[in-house]
Protein backbone atom coordinates (compact mmCIF):
# COMPACT_ATOMS: atom_id res chain seq x y z
CA UNK A 1 0.00 0.00 0.00
CA UNK A 2 1.11 3.51 -0.57
CA UNK A 3 2.01 5.79 2.23
CA UNK A 4 -0.50 8.66 2.76
CA UNK A 5 2.34 11.13 3.12
CA UNK A 6 3.78 10.05 -0.24
CA UNK A 7 0.40 10.41 -1.96
CA UNK A 8 -0.09 13.83 -0.42
CA UNK A 9 3.35 14.98 -1.50
CA UNK A 10 2.71 13.70 -5.05
CA UNK A 11 -0.55 15.69 -5.19
CA UNK A 12 1.13 18.85 -3.97
CA UNK A 13 3.98 18.34 -6.48
CA UNK A 14 1.46 18.04 -9.32
CA UNK A 15 -0.42 21.13 -8.14
CA UNK A 16 2.79 23.12 -7.84
CA UNK A 17 3.85 22.07 -11.35
CA UNK A 18 0.48 23.22 -12.71
CA UNK A 19 0.83 26.55 -10.94
CA UNK A 20 4.36 27.02 -12.27
CA UNK A 21 3.22 26.25 -15.85
CA UNK A 22 0.29 28.64 -15.47
CA UNK A 23 2.56 31.42 -14.18
CA UNK A 24 4.94 30.86 -17.09
CA UNK A 25 2.06 31.09 -19.58
CA UNK A 26 0.83 34.30 -17.97
CA UNK A 27 4.32 35.80 -18.10
CA UNK A 28 4.72 34.81 -21.76
CA UNK A 29 1.34 36.34 -22.65
CA UNK A 30 2.24 39.51 -20.76
CA UNK A 31 5.53 39.78 -22.70
CA UNK A 32 3.67 39.34 -26.00
CA UNK A 33 1.22 42.07 -25.06
CA UNK A 34 4.07 44.44 -24.20
CA UNK A 35 5.63 43.80 -27.62
CA UNK A 36 2.41 44.68 -29.45
CA UNK A 37 2.09 48.21 -30.80
CA UNK A 38 -0.64 50.44 -29.42
CA UNK A 39 -2.20 51.08 -32.82
CA UNK A 40 -2.99 49.08 -35.93
CA UNK A 41 -1.32 49.97 -39.17
CA UNK A 42 -3.41 50.98 -42.17
CA UNK A 43 -2.71 47.64 -43.87
CA UNK A 44 -3.78 45.61 -40.83
CA UNK A 45 -6.91 47.70 -40.46
CA UNK A 46 -7.80 47.17 -44.13
CA UNK A 47 -7.33 43.41 -43.75
CA UNK A 48 -9.64 43.31 -40.71
CA UNK A 49 -12.16 45.48 -42.53
CA UNK A 50 -12.17 43.12 -45.54
CA UNK A 51 -12.64 40.07 -43.31
CA UNK A 52 -15.50 41.72 -41.45
CA UNK A 53 -17.14 42.78 -44.73
CA UNK A 54 -16.83 39.23 -46.11
CA UNK A 55 -18.38 37.76 -42.97
CA UNK A 56 -21.22 40.28 -43.03
CA UNK A 57 -21.87 39.55 -46.71
CA UNK A 58 -22.02 35.84 -45.92
CA UNK A 59 -24.43 36.43 -43.06
CA UNK A 60 -26.58 38.77 -45.18
CA UNK A 61 -26.73 36.14 -47.93
CA UNK A 62 -27.86 33.51 -45.46
CA UNK A 63 -30.47 35.83 -43.95
CA UNK A 64 -31.75 36.82 -47.40
CA UNK A 65 -32.01 33.15 -48.40
CA UNK A 66 -33.80 32.19 -45.17
CA UNK A 67 -37.41 32.97 -46.24
CA UNK A 68 -37.15 30.86 -49.40
CA UNK A 69 -35.57 27.97 -47.51
CA UNK A 70 -38.26 28.11 -44.83
CA UNK A 71 -40.97 28.32 -47.49
CA UNK A 72 -39.57 25.22 -49.21
CA UNK A 73 -39.44 23.31 -45.95
CA UNK A 74 -43.00 24.32 -45.03
CA UNK A 75 -44.25 23.22 -48.46
CA UNK A 76 -42.47 19.88 -48.10
CA UNK A 77 -43.98 19.27 -44.67
CA UNK A 78 -47.40 20.35 -45.92
CA UNK A 79 -47.25 17.89 -48.83
CA UNK A 80 -46.10 15.11 -46.51
CA UNK A 81 -48.91 15.89 -44.09
CA UNK A 82 -51.41 16.02 -46.96
CA UNK A 83 -50.29 12.57 -48.18
CA UNK A 84 -50.56 11.05 -44.71
CA UNK A 85 -54.03 12.59 -44.25
CA UNK A 86 -55.10 11.06 -47.56
CA UNK A 87 -53.85 7.64 -46.47
CA UNK A 88 -55.74 7.89 -43.20
CA UNK A 89 -58.90 8.97 -45.03
CA UNK A 90 -58.71 6.01 -47.43
CA UNK A 91 -58.00 3.62 -44.55
CA UNK A 92 -60.98 4.89 -42.56
CA UNK A 93 -63.26 4.63 -45.63
CA UNK A 94 -62.21 1.02 -46.21
CA UNK A 95 -62.77 0.20 -42.54
CA UNK A 96 -66.22 1.84 -42.59
CA UNK A 97 -67.15 0.03 -45.82
CA UNK A 98 -66.11 -3.28 -44.25
CA UNK A 99 -68.09 -2.53 -41.09
CA UNK A 100 -71.16 -1.54 -43.13
CA UNK A 101 -70.84 -4.72 -45.18
CA UNK A 102 -70.80 -6.81 -41.98
CA UNK A 103 -73.74 -4.93 -40.47
CA UNK A 104 -75.89 -5.25 -43.58
CA UNK A 105 -74.66 -8.81 -44.18
CA UNK A 106 -73.43 -8.11 -47.66
CA UNK A 107 -70.68 -10.70 -47.31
Amino acid sequence: MSNPETVESNVTDIESERLIRRDMQIQQTYKEVLKMPDFLSKGEFDQFEKRIDQRLDTIEGKVDDLPTRLDDKIKLHFETMKNSQMKWFIGVLIALAGLAGRIFELY
